[in-house]
């Protein structure tokens, strides 16, 4: 049939998608973050496998048959219907081809995007304009298994690493609120943002709202070659110049508090997704950042906009002995999310999880191009 571009009436896809999200969920949804850093290639790689099973499973319940082994070739009479796989880096489109052998190159194409946590933001099947079937339907269901697979990974990612450090920071947050509001001063409490930075290796733990903060800034602006989990991993777990930042000079100044633009920043090309959250959190303006207590290697910091330094920091002074015994509590109870934030570091690889996929596409058109294609 020649396929026209009008809407279509889909079946109700929500009984597919919660038996999609409880499948998601069985796979990946209990993993800690230092196995969640370790295995998300291999959880897309996973999820272009069953890509390829549901449009196996659309050919075949279409009537055509699996070719010769080996191949990804489908016969229904004298139709012959190779599968192909491509992803564009630039965009992060997963391309699907169901090219006739009969026919000329696929001259049509369908599209669907995916506003999700991990790799794939577009999906597009291209197939000649004689393909018998509606690639639509195909479409639809794959994108219901990218964003059933994406919102469970996404839900396990925030929960796993606040769950890092939800411990050192409620204590500390909670007093802030309490007082500020003794104070009048509550309107304040949502832009100050805690940080504890090890002078060590140069991390900064963030606490859990800062997380879903950055979590929902990398969703909502994707970028064009980068997943959003891999800019959330990058800027949870890598290294930033921590010599070169306002709280250590804050601290050198005797924890006096240093107000700063954000575009006189001194690490902002060598540690720019750290850079781009806290722009995010506090604006393009001028925020200010005071060190409030060091114990052992490891730096208790406050942040804000610069706009509520003066309501801000006098209630600061007056918690002072309360929020470093706080503080020491956290750090000691702490301890073992330390180690497991420097383990899931090194597990990071030089390698883009998208140059990933690419390879594993690329083993998969080799299997097609080796097998024999007579008697398919």
């Amino acid at each position: 049939m020649i396929f026209h571009e009008s809407p279509i009436v889909l079946p109700d896809k929500s009984g597919r998608l919660s038996f999609l999200i409880r499948h998601f969920a069985g796979l990946f949804a209990g993993l800690p973050f230092d196995e969640i850093v370790k295995r998300y290639s291999l959880i897309e790689k996973d999820l272009l496998d069953e890509a390829l099973q549901d449009v196996s499973s659309f050919l075949v319940q279409a009537g055509f048959v699996l070719g010769a082994e080996g191949q990804s070739s489908y016969q229904k009479g004298n139709e012959i219907i190779v599968v192909g796989l491509d992803f564009l880096h630039s965009g992060r489109t997963l391309v699907i081809t169901l090219q006739s052998l009969l026919r000329k190159h696929a001259d049509k194409s369908v599209p669907a995007s995916i506003t999700g946590f991990g790799l794939v933001r577009h999906i597009e099947i291209r197939f000649h304009e004689s393909f018998e079937l509606d690639p639509r339907i195909l479409l639809n269901r794959l994108q219901e298994r990218f964003v059933a697979a994406y919102e469970v990974l996404e839900t396990s990612f925030i929960r796993s690493s606040a769950d890092f450090t939800e411990a050192a920071y409620r204590s500390l947050y909670s007093t802030l609120e309490t007082a500020l509001t003794l104070h009048g001063k509550s309107s304040y409490f949502p832009k100050c943002r805690f940080a504890i930075a090890d002078e060590e290796i140069g991390f900064y733990y963030l606490d859990p709202t800062t997380i879903r903060t950055v979590v929902g800034l990398f969703k909502a602006d994707q970028s064009d070659f980068f997943s959003p989990v891999e800019l959330s991993i990058w800027l949870i777990t890598s290294p930033f110049p921590f010599q070169k930042s306002v709280s250590l000079e804050s601290f050198r100044q005797s924890f006096h508090p240093i107000t700063l633009p954000f575009s006189s920043n001194r690490y902002i090309h060598e540690a720019p997704q750290v850079v781009r959250a806290t722009i995010e959190l506090f604006g393009n303006e001028e925020y200010t950042v005071r060190a409030l207590c060091k114990v052992r290697s490891f730096f208790l910091v406050i942040a804000m906009p610069a706009d509520h330094a003066n309501a801000v920091l006098p209630v600061l002074l007056e918690l002072q002995d309360v929020l470093r015994q706080q503080f020491e509590d956290g750090i000691t109870n702490c301890s073992p999310i330390i180690k497991t934030l420097r383990a899931a570091s090194r597990e990071i690889s030089s390698t883009t999880v998208a140059d990933f996929v690419t390879s594993v596409i690329a083993k998969f058109g080799a299997e097609i191009i080796k097998g024999p294609m007579t008697g398919v």
